[in-house]
């Protein structure tokens, strides 16, 4: 065996085999936090030695993620992660406005002490990462927020749909920009969360629809980024 050989395998040494379910849920927060920029070639190959598991596996976990609209595979050309137009952008943040207004009526004036708890707790997560607008954890909180205030819904495609769609959004956050600052988003959960709790349901619906139309009213349309990365490190990287 060659110098070069041994580096090779000390580099990529098996990790534990990872059942599908935890492949997904890695994938699919690397896509969440903008740790997988839109466009990323994802080679099986590559995907098997980093999660130490089978090609098959692997084919799945992507088959499920182009379902769920985060990736695209292309006969003869594999996978990536999805790439979304101005016109995706458009109708992820509509149907995002349909449900989460949803969420917002099966929540008002409801929410316990153990789910308001937990949701502020969410929030002091939000507000103790860093504010730069770039931040990969103050935009990996801020997506979560939103998810939890779906799981506090009780309803499981609720949450699996906003999840979805959060993930969705990072790409085009990320793919496009946003000009807006994170401090604000920040603030508009802070003041959702006591809407909610007061059980004031059309101030929360419209602060939550106004909270979501300025953010894709900032995205750059017309000016879509590129960026390159190492695939290992981004999917093993948490923070």
């Amino acid at each position: 065996m060659t110098q070069r050989d041994t580096l090779l395998k000390s580099r990529y040494r098996k990790t534990p085999a990872l059942d599908d379910a935890t492949i997904h849920s890695s994938m699919l927060n690397a896509i969440i936090d903008q740790r997988l920029p839109p466009g990323t070639r994802l080679i099986e190959a590559e995907l098997c030695d980093i999660y130490g598991t089978s090609r098959r596996n692997i084919e799945r976990v992507l088959v499920r993620l182009e379902t769920e609209g985060v990736v695209t595979i292309e006969r003869n050309r594999g996978a990536r992660i999805a790439q979304p137009t101005p016109r995706d952008a458009a109708n992820i943040f509509a149907l995002r406005k349909l449900v989460e207004s949803e969420v917002i009526r099966l929540l008002s004036g409801k929410i316990s002490e153990p789910p308001e708890s937990r949701i502020r707790a969410a929030l002091l997560e939000e507000q103790k990462a860093p504010s730069d607008q770039n931040d990969r954890m103050h935009i990996h909180h801020s997506g979560e927020f939103h998810v939890i205030l779906a799981e506090e819904c009780g309803n499981a495609e609720i949450t699996s749909l906003i999840r979805r769609l959060v993930a969705r959004t990072s790409l085009v956050t990320q793919l496009f920009g946003n000009d807006r600052a994170l401090e604000c988003w920040h603030e508009e959960h802070l003041l959702l969360v006591d809407l909610l709790v007061s059980g004031a349901t059309e101030k929360a619906s419209d602060l939550m629809l106004a909270h979501l139309n300025s953010i894709e009213g900032e995205l750059r349309l017309s000016e879509p980024k590129e960026a390159e990365l190492d695939l290992r490190n981004a999917l093993l990287r948490t923070k």
